[in-house]
C-alpha cells in the first residue's frame, strides 16, 4: 500500500519536460501560446500600417519644406528615434490610462478607465516605425534626380503618374 503523501510529493518532484509545457496536452500551454501569437501578429500587422500612414505624413512635411510641418516632423523623428522602444510603450499605455481616467468625470463617471492593450501596442508600433519610416521616404525621395522628374514634366506626364512611376517606384 503506497502512502498518499509520498506519490503526492514524488508527482511534484518529477521534471516536466519542455513539450509537456507548450504542447497541447492537458497540462500544457500550446493554445494559449499560439492565441498569444496571434495577437502579436495582429498588433505588429496594425500597428505597421498606421506606421506607414505616420511615415508618408512625417516623409511628406519634411519634404514639403514649410516651416512648422517640417519642424514638427524633424522634432517627432528625432525624439521617436532617439527613445528606446519601452518607454514608448509606457508612455502610451499607462498615459493613455490616465488620460481616459481624467476624462471620466466627463461622461459621469469616477472609475478608472484601462487602456487596452491591443490599440496601445498597435499605436506604440505605429509611432516607433513611423518615424524610422519617414527617414526612409524621405531619403527614397531625395534619392530621386531630379532631372528625371523635370524629364518627365517637359514630356507632359501628369504629376500623379509621376510620382508612381518615378518616384515611387
Amino acid at each position: 500500500m503506497s502512502d498518499p503523501v509520498v506519490s503526492q510529493v514524488t508527482s511534484i518532484m518529477n521534471p516536466v519536460s519542455f513539450i509537456g509545457v507548450v504542447g497541447f496536452g492537458p497540462n500544457g500551454w500550446g493554445a494559449t501560446l499560439l492565441q498569444g501569437a496571434a495577437i502579436t501578429l495582429a498588433v505588429t500587422v496594425c500597428g505597421m500600417l498606421l506606421g506607414m500612414v505616420f511615415a508618408t505624413l512625417g516623409a511628406w512635411a519634411k519634404i514639403l519644406n514649410r516651416r512648422a510641418f517640417a519642424g514638427i516632423a524633424e522634432a517627432y523623428t528625432t525624439v521617436i528615434r532617439g527613445l528606446p522602444d519601452l518607454p514608448i510603450i509606457y508612455i502610451i499605455c499607462f498615459g493613455g490610462s490616465a488620460v481616459l481616467t481624467w476624462m471620466q468625470p466627463l461622461f459621469g463617471s469616477s472609475w478608472f478607465s484601462y487602456f487596452p492593450g491591443f490599440i496601445a501596442g498597435t499605436i506604440a508600433i505605429a509611432v516607433t516605425s513611423g518615424a524610422q519610416g519617414t527617414e526612409v521616404l524621405r531619403g527614397g525621395f531625395n534619392a530621386v534626380h531630379k532631372g528625371e522628374i523635370e524629364v518627365a514634366s517637359a514630356c507632359g506626364m501628369p504629376r500623379y503618374l509621376r510620382l508612381r512611376r518615378i518616384v515611387a517606384h
